[in-house]
């Protein structure tokens, strides 16, 4: 376990627990009940709603958080809140108490976000906002801040043995270099969905509209994950949320159309999943034949 950098690693890829984001970002603006209001696209005053979702593991698999699941963690917010407000009539020990117990309380443990799409996401909510507090101005991520041990150990409960996200010193010296397990480029995640739609015009037995696709692209990156969980028994590189795969959608040439997708297309892609499943080669994704697809 890193003993600094709040942060595991996942097939290169640097994770951020739920629970570490209160302590990297500003608490004022990530407190645990904003996280979790975040997370369950809830509306309580917030500034703008983040895109993220959260993922845990199954076996070492990410699997991405439904909002159904956090049910569960949202009723344990308000009981916390109401038994808070039971026990102390006193705002200030209130308040105290809450900002005490409240990450591990309210946010579950071996859940997740991936790192640089939490950071992308934060950098764009301090963009145009003007804090009266100094401390929140131009604020940054602090991925190594001060904690004791007990709290430490508290938001990395579940991550226990995985890989640590690690600050190396550069070979010339000078400034550390952070070693953040990026994803691979957009280009490439754009090559690996053009493979796809590929096999699934060999599956529908014709050619699409680049233009205008059938369906939606929450629908055809369900497929996706489907089809690469059947191929190579695990999920990793269809692992993202439904903006950054319409990003990856348009660098490989694609787009959906505007408004709501037709009934009868709702689930256009997955119907085809399983005749895709035979057809596509698992080079796709692992990169060792990636213009095999038909």
């Amino acid at each position: 376990m890193n003993d600094k950098r709040l942060t595991v690693l996942f097939g290169g890829r640097e994770a951020l627990p739920v629970r570490a984001i209160p302590y990297v970002a500003p608490w004022a603006r990530f407190s645990p009940d904003v996280v979790i209001t975040y997370l369950t696209k809830g509306k309580r005053n917030l500034p703008r709603d983040l895109t993220l979702s959260a993922y845990h593991l199954n076996g070492a698999d990410p699997v991405r958080v439904e909002l159904r699941e956090w049910d569960g963690p949202l009723a344990k917010l308000k009981g916390f809140e109401a038994e808070l407000d039971r026990k102390y009539a006193n705002r200030d020990e209130n308040y105290a108490a809450w900002r005490r117990k409240a990450v591990k309380e309210i946010l579950p443990a071996s859940v997740f976000m991936w790192l640089d799409e939490f950071e992308k996401e934060f950098q764009d909510d301090q963009k145009g906002i003007v804090f009266n507090d100094e401390r929140l101005d131009n604020a940054k991520l602090i991925l190594t801040p001060m904690l004791d041990a007990d709290t430490r150990e508290m938001v990395m409960e579940g991550f226990e043995g995985q890989e640590p996200g690690q600050v190396t010193q550069a070979a010339t010296g000078g400034a550390p270099k952070v070693k953040t397990g990026r994803p691979p480029s957009v280009q490439v995640k754009a090559e690996i969905v053009r493979q796809i739609v590929v096999a699934f015009e060999t599956a529908a037995n014709r050619k699409f509209d680049s233009d205008v696709l059938p369906g939606s692209a929450a629908d055809l990156l369900d497929a996706c994950m489907r089809i690469e969980k059947a191929v190579t028994k695990r999920n990793a590189t269809m692992v993202t949320t439904t903006n950054t795969f319409k990003k990856w959608l348009r660098a490989a040439g694609y787009s959906f159309s505007n408004g709501c997708t037709p009934k009868d297309q709702a689930t256009f892609w997955t119907h085809l999943t399983p005749q895709t499943i035979t057809i596509i080669n698992a080079g796709v994704f692992t990169g060792v034949s990636p213009e095999k697809s038909p």
